[in-house]
C-alpha cells in the first residue's frame, strides 16, 4: 500500500474593472485596491490499495455558502474525488456568501463563478503533480505567549470600555489576564514528504483580522505571511514546500494586537509561522500511512424551533485525523472535540459549508442574542454576539454540543 499526493496554488485574478466589495467587518464598501490577491490550494490524495481519492481545498475566503460547497463537492464526487473544502476566514477577501442583513458585502455572481472555476482548477492541477509519499511527520504543540484573546469574555465585560475595547478588539495596557488565558493556543502541523515536493498542513485557531476594518484592500491577512514563514523555514534547499492553513475552533478567538494593519498582518503571521515550523523542526514524529474518509450528516437546531441539515467529515490520513466543522466553532468545544485521544484529531472549522456562529451552551444562553431569530445585533457591546449573521439563525442551546458528539462518535468509529 501506498500514499501518493499532489498540490497546487492557484492565485484568483479577477478584472479590475469589476467593484468588489469585502467580506467580514459588516459592510465596508467596495474594495480600493490589492495588497495580495486570495489563493486557492489543493491537497490531493490518492490510496493505492483501494484507489480512493481525496482533496483538501483551502482558500482565502471568510465563507462560502453551503449551496456554493455542495454543488463542487458533488462536482468532484462524480469525477470520483471526495472533498474537503475550507476557507481561511480572512476578513480582508471579496465577498462569496450571503449574510443575514448583508453584512459581509454584495456578493458579485462573476466572481463566484470565477471562484469556482479556480477551484476545479487547483484540484485538476494537484491531480496531475501526483508522487509517491516517502515519509508523514506529525506535532502537536502549543504557542509561547499571548498571540490571541478570546472577544466573547472582552464582550461580556459591562463597562464602557469593555464595550470600547470588544469593537476595537485590541490589546491594551488593561486588558483583563481572563481574556488572554480563555483561548487554546494549540497549532498542529502534517508534512508529507515527497520527491516531488512537501505538502504541509498548518492548524491554529484564530480569526484573521489583524487587518483591521479599516483596510479596504483585498488581502489574505496573517494567513499568506504564516504560510510563506512555514515554507521558507521548512525548506531543505530545494525551494519547493507548499503549506496549507486550515482554520481551527475560532468562532470567539481574536488576534491579541496593540494596532491593525498591513505591517501588523505580516509581523503576525511571520511569528506565528516560525513557531509553527520550529515545532515541526524539533518535535516531529513519523506516523503510519494509508487514508480513510467518512461522514454523517447533523441536524442543528435554531431557537425558533428551525433546523439546518449539515455534514462532518473525518479524514484519516497517515494517521492524523482531521474533522470537520460547518461553521465558526467556539473554541472549548473545538478543545472539547479533541480532549481524550491519544493523538488529538485536528478540527478544520469554515470547511464543506457554513451555519454561522457555534456556540457552546453556557455562552449562548449568556447572550443577549438567545431570543433573537435573526440573530442580527444593532448594539454596539453585542454586535458580535452569537447568532450574528448566521445564515440559519440563531442555535439554540445544546445544538454546538450536539454537533460535538456527532463528531466525537465519528472519530471513535474510524479510529477503532
Amino acid at each position: 500500500m501506498a500514499l501518493f499526493a499532489g498540490r497546487a496554488t492557484i492565485v484568483v485574478r479577477h478584472d479590475p474593472t469589476w467593484e468588489l466589495e469585502l467580506a467580514g467587518f459588516s459592510n465596508r464598501g467596495p474594495s480600493t485596491g490589492v495588497h495580495a490577491l486570495p489563493q486557492i490550494r489543493a491537497f490531493v490524495f490518492r490510496d493505492s490499495a483501494t484507489q480512493q481519492q481525496l482533496a483538501v481545498i483551502s482558500g482565502d475566503y471568510c465563507g462560502w455558502d453551503s449551496d456554493f460547497v455542495t454543488g463542487i463537492r458533488r462536482k468532484l464526487k462524480s469525477l470520483g474525488t471526495e472533498s474537503i473544502i475550507s476557507v481561511t476566514h480572512t476578513h480582508s477577501a471579496p465577498a462569496t456568501y450571503h449574510s443575514v442583513g448583508d453584512f459581509t458585502g454584495a456578493v458579485d455572481p462573476r466572481y463566484v463563478e470565477l471562484v469556482q472555476a479556480c477551484i476545479l482548477e487547483a484540484v485538476a492541477a494537484a491531480q496531475k503533480d501526483m508522487s509517491e509519499v516517502t515519509s508523514v511527520a506529525v506535532t502537536h504543540s502549543t504557542l509561547h505567549g499571548n498571540f490571541t484573546m478570546n472577544r466573547s469574555t472582552l464582550r461580556e465585560r459591562q463597562t464602557d470600555e469593555g464595550a470600547r475595547m470588544w469593537l476595537d478588539k485590541r490589546l491594551t495596557r488593561d486588558t483583563p489576564a481572563a481574556v488572554l488565558a480563555d483561548v487554546d493556543r494549540g497549532i498542529a502541523l502534517v508534512r508529507f514528504g515527497r520527491p516531488g515536493g512537501d505538502l504541509v498542513l498548518a492548524n491554529f485557531a484564530c480569526h484573521p483580522v489583524v487587518e483591521g476594518r479599516d483596510n479596504l484592500t483585498c488581502s489574505r491577512d496573517f494567513i499568506g505571511p504564516l504560510l510563506s514563514q512555514i515554507e521558507r523555514e521548512l525548506d531543505t534547499g530545494s525551494g519547493d514546500v507548499t503549506a496549507m492553513f486550515l482554520q481551527g475552533a475560532a468562532g470567539d478567538v481574536n488576534p491579541a494586537v496593540f494596532e491593525f494593519g498591513l505591517v501588523a498582518a505580516e509581523r503576525f503571521g511571520r511569528a506565528i509561522g516560525a513557531e509553527m515550523a520550529c515545532a515541526m523542526c524539533e518535535g516531529a514524529f513519523p506516523v503510519s500511512e494509508g487514508l480513510a474518509f467518512r461522514e454523517v450528516p447533523v441536524r442543528l437546531e435554531n431557537v425558533d424551533g428551525s433546523y439546518h441539515e449539515a455534514v462532518v467529515s473525518c479524514l484519516l490520513i497517515g494517521g492524523q485525523a482531521i474533522v470537520t466543522v460547518p461553521g465558526e466553532l467556539y473554541h472549548e468545544l473545538g478543545l472539547a472535540i479533541k480532549a481524550g485521544f491519544d493523538l488529538p484529531p485536528i478540527v478544520a472549522c469554515y470547511s464543506n459549508g457554513s451555519v454561522g456562529y457555534l456556540p457552546n451552551r453556557e455562552r449562548l444562553e449568556r447572550s443577549e442574542a438567545y431570543g433573537n431569530d435573526t440573530g442580527i445585533r444593532t448594539t454596539a457591546a453585542s454586535l458580535f454576539a452569537p447568532g450574528y449573521g448566521n445564515r440559519t439563525g440563531v442555535p439554540a442551546p445544546g445544538s454546538s454540543e450536539h454537533l460535538v458528539d456527532t463528531i466525537r462518535e465519528l472519530l471513535t468509529k474510524m479510529l477503532a
